[in-house]
């Protein structure tokens, strides 16, 4: 037990070998000492607490990482892997901590009460709480060394590897991160620049910037900021984040509530269909409004209940049928002659943070029969789930055309916004049947197909797959026409911080500010 607790705070147990302790296992570095903490521990009533306090209260817990006495780290030294250590040994933090505390530095970690079930790997809840998917693992948690759940081990793997430093610096999961960063600095020191700066380091690293640091900082927002100016970043066009769907090959583009309805608009075109159609799509929705308002997968529509138009949406937590379920809302013509909204609800429950195939195959009413939703949910995830069909009535013959751009992710006018990711959406003229649905499979157009829109790279992420050529014309998203050049140039300097040794690694230093620390504080 003492030798677990030893490594846990050193990185290496006082054996090396943690569970086979043994006349074949290696011998202990310091056998005097492991037997001493054996019987103190028992001493002290097997006080988990009291051994704590005493290994962290050492004078070899509180050396310093970076030992003025080069030599002692020299490969051909007496002690080149520091097995006496003669200094803290730098060490990297875990890889649910690095998580953790990625989440708690950005502002977004939920620190709810502990208990109840097991959360989604999009919940910003700590990393124990979430759940284990063999197949969809966390990006942070599967390139950090997260041990697999169905094996002992005794002592974690610490690689570097090129995906590591990849994943920190390229992926849009740290651009996300790095945008909510400065998201509260920028309100909770909106002041100056000289705060936001030390307000970041003092999150990032639990310490204060040096003088040299907060210069370089600050030149570096400047020269940031002036650099975004130049580019004309407020009203620069923009594409979409792309990122590889859980269960999916290639990848879905990455939609957010404030992007704008118009962040992926395809004009309008004669091809659109004014009658039956059906509309399909393959998504994953990270959150849904915690009001009665929806998150819209594909709308025609500017959201204007007086307006035709059509939407396919998620309902938001507070819907007045029910939470996380699809949507289709026509505005047009009735069956009586009025005009006006339908929201026609499928009452088909979906998951969070999970990969879903659906549709809705619309057939209009006519004067002397209702109309027909047929909603379709399969779960991506889980190939033994049965498709979940749902077939809905409504009073809507038609009238909801209009000269609006179709929306993918969003509405053309305020709100709705997706948050998620969205692929393979594809719009088709007639109410299609189960069989010519692609529900998951590889998406391919068909003669009744308008629009197919696959994001992928080649031969272009905007490019429509159908013979009709109806592109995305990609514009200005609302994220990036509202937000100032200082707010992303502190986006920039938040994702450095992020990507430091000094935020990754747990290192002792033996001095700050130009004082001698009697021991480092360590970042929880």
């Amino acid at each position: 037990m003492v030798n677990r607790l030893w490594q846990w705070h050193f990185g290496r147990g006082l054996a090396a070998n943690s569970s086979d302790f043994g006349k074949l296992g290696e011998k202990p570095s310091h056998p005097e000492l492991l037997d001493w903490l054996a019987a103190t521990f028992v001493e002290q009533g097997w006080s988990l607490k009291a051994m704590h306090r005493l290994m962290v209260t050492s004078a070899t817990y509180r050396q310093a990482s970076a030992t003025p006495h080069t030599a002692l780290r020299a490969p051909n030294s007496e002690d080149p892997e520091n097995r006496l250590l003669s200094y803290f040994p730098i060490r990297r933090l875990e890889a649910e901590q690095i998580r953790d505390a990625v989440l708690a530095v950005t502002g977004q970690l939920k620190l709810e009460p502990a208990g109840g079930p097991s959360t989604d790997q999009l919940t910003p809840r700590r990393s124990v709480y979430g759940k284990w998917l063999r197949n969809a693992p966390d990006p942070i948690l599967n390139v950090f060394d997260l041990a697999e759940p169905f094996q002992s081990v005794p002592q974690r793997n610490v690689t570097t590897t090129p995906p590591q430093a990849l994943l920190l610096l390229n992926s849009q999961m740290m651009l996300r991160h790095a945008r909510a960063f400065a998201k509260r600095l920028e309100e909770e020191h909106p002041s100056s620049d000289e705060d936001m700066v030390n307000a970041a380091y003092r999150l990032a690293f639990g310490r204060a910037p040096r003088a040299s640091e907060r210069e370089a900082a600050l030149q570096f927002l400047k020269a940031q900021q002036q650099l975004l100016g130049s580019k004309g970043a407020t009203a620069s066009t923009r594409g979409f984040a792309a990122e590889k769907m859980p269960y999916r090959d290639g990848v879905a583009a990455v939609i957010a509530p404030d992007m704008g309805g118009d962040a992926l608009a395809v004009l309008d075109s004669p091809s659109f269909p004014t009658g039956d159609f059906t509309i399909e799509a393959n998504i994953l929705a990270r959150t849904v409004d915690k009001t009665a308002a929806v998150r819209t997968i594909a709308a025609k529509w500017s959201g204007e209940n007086q307006k035709p138009g059509w939407g396919f949406a998620l309902t938001g937590d507070s819907s007045r049928r029910k939470p996380r379920t699809l949507v289709l809302q026509i505005i047009g013509v009735k069956q009586d002659g009025s005009f006006g909204e339908e929201a026609i609800f499928s009452d088909q429950v979906l998951t969070l943070a999970k990969p879903y195939a659906v549709a809705a195959s619309v057939k209009l009413a006519t004067a002397s029969a209702p109309g027909e939703v047929v909603f379709y949910v399969k779960d991506l995830s889980n190939d033994d789930e049965p498709l979940s069909i749902a077939k809905v009535p409504h009073k809507v013959t038609g009238g909801f055309a209009n000269p609006l751009a179709l929306s993918l992710g969003g509405r053309s006018g305020k709100g709705g916004g997706f948050d998620g990711m969205i692929d393979d959406v594809r719009l088709s003229t007639g109410a299609l049947k189960q069989e010519d649905l692609l529900l998951g499979a590889e998406a391919q157009p068909t003669e009744t197909t308008v629009g197919l829109w696959q994001f992928e790279s080649k031969p272009s992420a905007f490019k429509d797959a159908s013979k009709h050529g109806n592109d995305i014309v990609p514009k200005p998203t609302g994220a990036k026409a509202a937000a100032t050049t200082r707010v992303n140039a502190m986006a920039d300097f938040c994702h450095v911080l992020l990507n430091a040794n000094e935020f990754i690694y747990v290192d002792h230093p033996r001095e700050r500010d130009g004082r001698l620390l009697p021991r480092a504080a360590e970042r929880e």
